[in-house]
């Protein structure tokens, strides 16, 4: 850790580097990359964060010196906090939802805005478990959030998302990965009323639990 503070201090003091973190929300992913030029473009998928870590995994004789760090939308546009707040997504109300789910638990627990209440499966996490949310009329999409609250181990280890109008024809939007008890996935923009996760894979050791499910324009 002193190691790394003293690298950044050098970027900051010996070559005046000027570094920028992005304050939005938490959330925890990596990317890697490998540098060849003296500017350096690395293209992700979009997704929110509070702080960007940059690690040195190489080694070189040269310094590693940072002029300038930028972080982009979609669209190349810099990021501006505060003058650009309608670019955050939106979350969906959530007041005309219901849900069922593939257990009696109570599944209206995942949409009371209490991340002390859940609903959980009341067994180990098999594939095909699911919950099926009704958003009451068909709306716009591109994000989902799970939240597992207090019960940190207890997120879908792996699962898929599909989409439906009318709740008999489904359309597939995501394949994904749970890593943390907070799940977000992006897709493309989705125009749906029904929304369902599935589990995809066995996990005996734990339960899957929802205590906020959330969905963002």
């Amino acid at each position: 850790m002193q190691a790394m503070l003293k690298k950044l201090l050098k970027l900051q003091w010996n070559d005046m580097a000027v570094l920028m973190l992005l304050l939005i929300t938490q959330v925890s992913e990596s990317r890697t990359g490998e540098g060849k030029n003296a500017s350096l473009f690395i293209a992700f998928p979009a997704h929110e964060a509070r702080y960007i870590k940059i690690v040195q995994t190489g080694t070189d004789s040269h310094w590693w010196s940072v002029a300038e760090i930028a972080v982009y939308t979609a669209d190349q546009t810099p990021w501006t906090p505060g003058e650009q707040d309608e670019l955050l997504p939106t979350e969906l109300d959530r007041t005309s939802w219901t849900a069922k789910a593939s257990t009696s638990e109570d599944v209206s627990a995942l949409l009371d805005d209490n991340l002390n209440s859940r609903w959980t499966s009341a067994s180990g996490q098999q594939a095909d478990q699911w919950i099926q949310i009704d958003l009451g009329s068909i709306q716009n999409f591109s994000r989902l959030t799970m939240d597992s609250g207090s019960s940190t181990n207890d997120y879908a280890r792996s699962f898929t998302i599909v989409t439906s109008t009318d709740g008999e024809q489904w359309n597939s939007v995501s394949e994904a990965v749970g890593t943390d008890s907070l799940i977000s996935v992006t897709f493309t923009n989705q125009k749906a009323r029904y929304v369902k996760i599935a589990l995809t894979t066995d996990n005996a050791e734990w339960w899957w639990s929802i205590a906020e499910l959330k969905l963002y324009h």
